[in-house]
């Protein structure tokens, strides 16, 4: 039987996240067409386009992108970097470093995700046409979220099954 390993597992999410990292810089190959043309740059709580701006946002907003990635894969490599709240010990460096890893994927994942959409509705808003962004971002944002409370709890668990 066919299963999916850890390793597979962490290189179909190191893809996907670069992937994403891509997807985040699409609408620049258009930045041209957008001469003169305003784009949304933030919305209200219910998706509602609240303010507008240059076409220089989607630079921005891919150069976030490309930061938050590089800043997590930095840490994903060197573990050590992240500020834990139980103290190390060599019987739980192993596990705690595999669950801190594998958080990083995950979560730099939906953050790059979450700007990639973000990105690439601004600028399908700003060429005339639509998109729920409010939706998409709300289930982004609770993903995000959901994932950071799993990890923690995770932490709380195995600390206790450790006894750190």
């Amino acid at each position: 039987m066919n299963t999916l390993t850890p390793a597979l597992y962490c290189r179909i999410i190191e893809m996907l996240s670069l992937a994403t990292l891509i997807w985040t810089f699409v609408p620049l190959c258009f930045y041209g067409e957008l001469a003169g043309v305003e784009i949304p740059v933030h919305y209200n709580v219910n998706g509602k386009i609240d303010k507008w701006g240059s076409r220089d946002y989607l630079w921005i907003l891919s150069l976030i992108a490309a930061a938050f990635y590089v800043v997590l894969s930095v840490i994903q490599k060197y573990p050590q970097l992240i500020n834990r709240h139980v103290k190390i010990k060599i019987r739980n460096a192993g596990i705690l470093s595999k669950r801190d890893i594998q958080m990083m994927r995950i979560v730099k994942f939906f953050l790059i995700a979450f700007i990639a959409y973000f990105s690439n509705s601004s600028y399908v808003i700003a060429v005339g046409g639509k998109t729920s962004c409010a939706y998409i971002m709300a289930l982004t944002a609770g993903v995000l979220i959901s994932v950071l409370v799993f990890f923690i709890m995770e932490m709380v668990r195995l600390k206790k099954q450790i006894r750190i």
